[in-house]
């Protein structure tokens, strides 16, 4: 059997014309100067002696499949088994890759429960940023382990070190260990939980404060605002009244729909709770007070005007608060809003701060715990307690004072 070849002329003698590539028999080049190429249509293979046979007289050479490369290091998108040379079972690949740190938390990201999406953002870029610290930490000490899954207390505490060294917030802190503790869980290291047991000094959660502006900043911003021209003006003098008058989250009010507004019988609708499709369901209505009636005349007035400036409609607009053409502002967009006309007005604060602030003048109304609790929409009254209704530093202080007071230097307390 003659197996078709290409030879390739290389004699510099010859003309351009005579120097292509042509299909000859094996036996017809002896010419000097010629190259002799395998036909395409011959493929080889190694035998065990080393001779080269043809395909269909060896085994099919395996073609790996590029696409198909997984972020642990196999080649076939799934785990296979086989045995080490102790004849055990061995299910993962030998390698994850010459980044294992990052290739893991890839994995995890892919195969773990999605929850809402700024979440999951919020959780991809942390522990993509931890991957990045940990190459750098192993730079400066190559005997740490470079593979999560075995890290030990020794490669934790050198994350924990360089959270302090770098005068990270405790609860920044906290934040990086409950995200890494959720990737060390994934690939069944304890390593954690065997420190907690063990009371390492690992960041402890604190007690969140919330600022809560009083009525006298609450004024000053408002005749600041006033400076705020145009659609920015009228859209946040509205969210800065409407966040005191019903205590509602930022989010809450960002994605409100207009028809989530009764002006008849002056309610408001909380479609879009805190943990919506997970643990709380919207429905939730709350009553606005009769001195918000002409804030919000004034703010659907400025929003007509705004949605016949873009050509709509206003009553077939659906949010409440309509960004460019009527649609919902992102998170990014309302805080960029806020951000632009706090900083040229002079303001230093922002709108989450108006939640506690609600709760605290409900407080000092003598509005009860668990009425404060219900307003919020808190399942009970720790939480309200806890970071919403306490009592201002000022107030304690005074307090105090005014006690210590009706001593003299002379009498002493019983």
């Amino acid at each position: 059997m003659t197996i078709p070849v290409l030879v390739v002329s290389q004699n510099p003698q010859k003309s351009l014309a005579k120097q292509r590539a042509e299909l000859v028999l094996p036996g017809s080049f002896t010419g000097p100067g010629e190259t002799f190429i395998v036909g395409l249509d011959h493929h080889t293979t190694g035998s065990k002696v080393g001779d080269n046979l043809l395909l269909e007289h060896g085994h099919e050479p395996r073609v790996l499949g590029l696409a198909e490369t997984n972020s642990l290091g196999n080649r076939t998108g799934q785990h296979r088994r086989r045995r080490n040379r102790r004849g055990q079972w061995i299910g993962e690949a030998r390698s994850v890759g010459r980044y294992p740190f990052l290739n893991r938390v890839e994995a995890y990201l892919h195969d773990s429960r999605k929850p809402n999406e700024l979440t999951f953002k919020e959780r991809r870029r942390k522990l993509l940023m931890l991957a990045r610290v940990y190459e750098d930490l192993r730079t400066a000490d190559p005997s740490l382990h470079a593979d999560p899954k075995r890290f030990s207390e020794r490669e934790v505490n050198a994350l924990v070190d360089w959270m302090r060294s770098t005068r990270k917030a405790v609860g920044y802190q906290v934040k990086l260990m409950q995200y890494l503790r959720l990737l060390l869980h994934y690939l069944g290291n304890p390593v954690l939980d065997h420190m907690n047991e063990s009371k390492a000094d690992l960041p402890k959660p604190v007690l969140k404060r919330l600022h809560a502006p009083t009525q006298d900043e609450m004024d000053d911003r408002r005749r600041r605002l006033e400076s705020i021209t145009g659609w920015r003006g009228e859209a946040l003098r509205f969210a800065e009244a409407f966040h005191l008058a019903t205590g509602v989250r930022v989010k809450e009010l960002r994605l409100a729909g207009l028809g989530d507004l009764d002006l008849r019988r002056m309610r408001f609708a909380i479609l879009h709770p805190k943990g919506e499709g997970r643990y709380a369901d919207g429905g939730r209505s709350i009553r606005l007070p009769g001195w918000m009636r002409p804030v919000v005349d004034d703010f659907l007035h400025a929003r007509a005007r705004r949605c016949e400036t873009m050509g709509l409609d206003p009553s077939r607009v659906e949010p409440l608060i309509p960004a460019w053409m009527g649609r919902f502002y992102s998170e990014a967009g309302w805080r960029g809003v806020r951000v632009k006309a706090y900083r040229e007005a002079g303001i230093v604060g922002n709108l989450r701060e108006l939640r506690p602030a609600h709760a605290m003048l409900l407080k000092k109304a003598g509005v009860s715990i668990e009425a404060v609790s219900q307003r919020l929409g808190h399942t009970n009254t720790k939480t309200t307690e806890a970071h919403y209704a306490r009592i201002e530093d000022a107030d304690a202080e005074e307090a105090i004072v005014r006690a210590l007071e009706a001593f003299s230097v002379t009498k002493r307390p019983n």
